[in-house]
């Protein structure tokens, strides 16, 4: 019966995610791109014309951290983070499925609190006013990954945990 209710949102949830985890792909092909020319361009400008790009440090930087962010969160929609399974394999199959019902209902409440969290944090006054250095550029652009990152955590693991619940109820019918 819950298979049956939550078969429909799930359909929504899982196109979401696969659209989002498309979205992730794209721009972490792009920015390890631009991270490539960026130092590539630094380097050449240092030793060629010994003038380094005073800006390229912390542009790498910023976009490294949003590649790792958007990375996370595309192994997430790929079940591809490291598991504990020593004490999880030795259950039996109804179990597992238990386990990984509630690990990612717990890894949904972290997510949605700290996704509240991020977006406090972005709209306070310290954030507002923050100033990358170099680039002479308000910081808040930059940290927009932060909350972005936790929505899309949510969605994959809405979508994850809507999955192994419907596989569950069927099983069981």
């Amino acid at each position: 019966m819950l298979g049956k209710v939550l078969e429909r949102p799930h359909a929504v949830v899982g196109w979401l995610s696969d659209k989002a985890a498309l979205l992730e792909r794209f721009l972490c092909a792009v920015l390890i791109s631009v991270f490539t020319l960026v130092l590539l361009a630094n380097v050449i400008s240092r030793y060629l014309f010994n003038s380094p790009l005073f800006f390229a440090e912390e542009l790498a930087l910023l976009l490294l951290v949003w590649m790792g962010y958007l990375a996370v969160s595309y192994s997430i929609y790929r079940s591809e983070q490291i598991g504990m399974g020593l004490v999880v394999d030795k259950l039996s199959k109804k179990h597992q499925r238990l386990v990984a019902i509630v690990v990612d209902l717990i890894l949904v409440g972290i997510s949605g609190i700290l996704f509240w969290a991020a977006l406090q944090w972005l709209g306070s006054s310290s954030v507002s006013f923050e100033r990358a250095v170099t680039l002479n550029v308000p910081k808040w652009p930059f940290y927009l990954v932060i909350p972005l990152f936790w929505s899309l955590m949510l969605i994959h693991l809405i979508d994850h945990l809507l999955e192994k619940t419907i596989a569950a109820g069927a099983e069981e019918t």
